[in-house]
């Protein structure tokens, strides 16, 4: 399906800075954002991340719909896993988890080249620059780390030879993703404002409360 692999944008994903790669696109394009707005993988301001995406995007014809993201080195924490028994690995995953300097992270374990690698990014950062551009209506069918390039991962930037290698194993390479499908739908969802008919204990105070004032309502009339 060359066609549907054409569409597709690479969006190389550094501390401050991303690349994009593909669909038609004269040459590898750059948006740096400003230490005013990320620094060390903090979003110091959300609004203003939305803000320079949106007129980024404005300004660069970038095309498609869709954008695979790829994590930098420099973007996540990994660790190869040491133990073999099931309890040990969790224990050791567990421990690195909590070795992350960030409070709140997406995590994922994945088996690259028969290694068990456990992955943690900070989910603010995650989250903020995705929907930063689906809001803007692209589709991020992907996040994967850059290990999973084999010897272009050593490459510092985003260039043709890392281009065109994901775009021919796109297929491949997003099923090793760090964003599991119910983070990609949730991200792109307005939240679920819970109410009398999707949720039941709602529906339970409410009928509580329509027997306590029948009771109140009639021991008024039995005072008078």
């Amino acid at each position: 399906m060359f066609g549907q692999k054409s569409s597709i944008v690479i969006v190389f994903v550094d501390r401050n800075r991303l690349q994009f790669y593909g669909n038609g696109l004269a040459s590898i394009l750059t948006l740096d954002i400003p230490p005013i707005v990320c620094k060390d993988l903090e979003i110091i301001n959300r609004d203003a991340l939305y803000t320079l995406v949106n007129q980024w995007l404005k300004q660069n014809n970038l095309g498609g719909a869709r954008l695979l993201f790829v994590l930098s080195p420099m973007t996540y924490f990994d660790k190869v896993m040491t133990t073999s028994g099931e309890s040990e690995q969790e224990t050791e995953i567990l421990m690195f988890y909590d070795s992350v300097p960030f409070e709140d992270l997406a995590t994922k374990v994945l088996t690259i080249a028969n290694k068990k690698i456990a992955f943690a990014v900070n989910r603010d950062y995650m989250d903020a620059i995705r929907h930063a551009f689906t809001l803007q209506g692209f589709q991020i069918i992907a996040v994967i780390p850059a290990v999973v390039l084999g010897s272009l991962a050593t490459k510092r930037w985003l260039d043709a030879e890392m281009g065109l290698y994901i775009l021919k194993h796109i297929d491949t390479l997003r099923t090793q993703t760090l964003i599991d499908r119910e983070d990609e739908i949730s991200q792109g969802s307005p939240p679920i404002t819970p109410t009398a008919q999707n949720n039941p204990r709602i529906m339970m105070l409410v009928g509580v409360f329509g027997l306590l004032l029948l009771v109140l309502i009639a021991m008024v009339f039995i005072r008078r």
